[in-house]
């Protein structure tokens, strides 16, 4: 029997994203970043690796058993209410969930039911494992925000806000900005970490955004394989070395 249209559409999407490395997801979230233009990519590599630890030492330290079930168990843990929201997304505004200032965490309902009726097409397909379940997906987006919670609760120690890029330096003043990628970065490891997800949560970008747009999907998987293309032909230059004392992406 041939594989449903969609299916074969996201493995092929997929598919090459598995063996993408920890630097190359840590250059794709700083290529996302406003700040990109002003941070070389040696300093992203550092603040890559940072974030990584940052993530995967904040998921031990919190004291919950990995698993899928252990989102929801931190947040009630931290007193953070855990809402749905109907609100629609289109392919202009893309929010799979959010941190939201008063300490609840939105978990957007549309992309997560679109998702699920993917899943129930491949359910069965030699390509099934290809992709991480419904209940995978939504723990994964949880944890994600759980560890921006913790962020704002930190803000003052954690390394994700203690890392500051300098904008500008005049006479005595200076101004100093934290760098958004630096806590996507450590909120996906977080995650992955917290979960035991085997997928890389990165995954999420471009395999929910094809319920909505298979072109701007793989328009996202484009992308990173450049980054990780750039990537290859430094280390061929020999200007790159693996990240020291970070894994590969899949385990």
């Amino acid at each position: 029997m041939p594989l449903p249209e969609q299916v074969a559409q996201r493995a092929e999407l997929i598919r090459p994203l598995l063996t993408i490395t920890d630097r190359a997801w840590g250059r794709y979230a700083f290529s996302r970043d406003i700040l990109r233009d002003r941070i070389p990519p040696e300093q992203q590599d550092a603040w890559t690796e940072g974030a990584i630890r940052c993530g995967r030492e904040w998921a031990v330290r919190c004291g919950v058993t990995p698993g899928p079930g252990a989102p929801d168990a931190l947040a009630a843990g931290l007193h953070l209410k855990v809402g749905q929201s109907d609100a629609p997304m289109t392919e202009k505004r893309a929010v799979f969930a959010a941190c939201l200032p008063d300490g609840e965490i939105l978990l957007m309902q549309e992309p997560l039911a679109r998702y699920r009726e993917f899943c129930a097409q491949a359910a069965g397909t030699d390509q099934a494992g290809l992709f991480p379940t419904p209940e995978e997906v939504r723990a994964l987006l949880l944890a994600h925000e759980v560890f921006h919670a913790i962020e704002e609760a930190n803000e003052s120690t954690i390394y994700t806000r203690t890392q500051k890029l300098r904008l500008w330096k005049i006479f005595g003043f200076a101004n100093d900005s934290t760098v958004r990628a630096i806590g996507e970065i450590a909120a996906m490891y977080f995650a992955k970490e917290l979960t035991g997800s085997r997928f890389n949560p990165f995954l999420l970008d471009p395999l929910l955004f094809a319920g909505y747009s298979l072109s701007g999907a793989k328009t996202i998987v484009c992308d990173i394989i450049e980054i990780a293309g750039k990537i290859s032909e430094e280390a061929h230059d020999g200007k790159v070395n693996q990240l020291p004392g970070v894994q590969q992406a899949q385990r």
